[in-house]
């Protein structure tokens, strides 16, 4: 059986619920990938693929086809005494680190930049893989790809404010022309959101409500500037109509993402107690391994401050353990060789040695990971239908409306 790699990947340029779904949708069609679940309030994309079929490359270009984008994360190590050969070698040692993505040796600082996909590569395993390839290394500095999540709502909410401000002249009696100038504004400004997303939409032959939005916008403002040519006095109805439908679509889009975000904010929570890599005895070394790539034969060290990864027996060491964020009990426990660790415990004093009895999605806390994701996306599927029903009924209604003769 093939290898299976789990990868949480962060995202930008999520600017509504609307995009999440388009995202799994477009992963999901993706060769090699078994299952995905784009989480919007934490603005990140778990995936589940097969190596040897598809790799991060790939889904970042489905991420970006979708419309959206994925940051990249960049480090730098400093070090000493390279030559040509060796600094070819080394960057070798650094594009085999899974997660980077490029790296480039600079000869005369000594200065290795590295540059990795956003599912959270840590330092610590850049500078394992150099140390274990025998070279010298210090840490230089890191940056993180920051992830839209809560800029994200944020952004949507204020395209929603100023369609608000930007429509409430629309009320008054203001002349045909005066109008219209507010209704395009109001068409390229906030409701540019809707015409990316249709465009792109369109283009990976996808059917969303953002699509009708902007044909009956479009349609209801064609008839404005027609009737403003044609007769030099435009509807004030259908200008009316054109900025509700701009303004009501965005604010269900943000009362869906507030749903959203409350019903997934758990999962973010959780999903940061267990490590994306771990510390594994492979032969006589300890290699840094992601968590996906844990076999039942290996033996885990564990450091005080630590996250256990996964649930397992400990076979060496003895360790005091808070296991409040499993199971709820504030007192911390001593363990002994024999003794079981869960998954998502916390290692606050000694050391020892581990070993998994399940892989991180069959452990205590994995399983409830799993629960609470089941349930976010229930509420996802129901939050998209009805907000699906309503914006189709107030896209026709508010069309119907426009046209209706007086």
């Amino acid at each position: 059986m093939n290898d299976m790699i789990d990868i949480d990947i962060r995202l930008t340029r999520l600017d509504c619920a609307a995009c999440a779904l388009r995202i799994d949708r477009a992963l999901a069609e993706l060769y090699g990938v078994q299952s995905t679940s784009t989480n919007y309030a934490a603005a990140e994309a778990s995936v589940q693929y097969e190596e040897t079929l598809t790799d991060i490359s790939q889904i970042a270009s489905a991420i970006r086809k979708a419309g959206c984008d994925t940051p990249m994360d960049q480090a730098e190590l400093i070090f000493s005494g390279l030559s040509p050969e060796k600094a070819e070698t080394l960057r070798s040692v650094l594009l085999n680190v899974f997660g980077v993505s490029d790296a480039a040796v600079d000869l005369e600082t000594g200065i290795a930049s590295v540059r990795m996909w956003a599912i959270g590569v840590e330092e610590s395993t850049l500078l394992s893989a150099c140390r274990d390839a025998g070279f010298s290394v210090v840490p230089g500095k890191v940056l993180r790809g920051q992830a839209d999540a809560s800029p994200g709502q944020i952004a949507l909410l204020r395209k929603t404010f100023l369609a608000l401000f930007m429509g409430l002249p629309l009320l008054w009696d203001l002349p045909p022309w005066v109008m219209l100038v507010f209704v395009t504004l109001l068409i390229i400004g906030p409701g540019r959101l809707f015409l990316r997303s249709a465009w792109v939409e369109m283009k990976n032959r996808l059917w969303d409500c953002d699509i009708l939005i902007v044909v009956c916008v479009l349609l209801i403002y064609s008839g404005c500037v027609w009737s403003l040519i044609a007769t030099a006095n435009g509807s004030r109805k259908a200008f009316l109509c054109s900025g509700l439908l701009v303004f009501l679509p965005l604010l269900i889009r943000s009362l869906e993402a507030t749903l959203l975000i409350r019903a997934e904010a758990p999962l973010g929570k959780l999903r940061m107690l267990l490590p994306k890599t771990v510390s594994v005895e492979r032969g006589p070394e300890i290699r840094e391994i992601p968590v996906s790539a844990l076999q039942a034969q290996d033996i885990i060290t564990l450091q005080p401050g630590e996250r256990i990864p996964v649930d397992g027996v400990l076979l060496e060491g003895a360790c005091t353990v808070d296991e409040s964020a499993v199971s709820g009990d504030s007192d911390l426990k001593e363990k002994y060789p024999g003794d079981p660790l869960f998954g998502g415990s916390l290692n606050r004093a000694g050391s020892g040695k581990l070993r998994p009895l399940r892989e991180t999605e069959a452990s205590a806390l994995g399983e409830r990971i799993q629960e609470l994701q089941d349930r976010a996306d229930k509420k996802r599927a129901v939050y998209k239908r009805v907000s699906s029903l309503g914006l189709i009924l107030l896209c026709l209604s508010v069309t119907a409306i426009a046209f209706w003769p007086k």
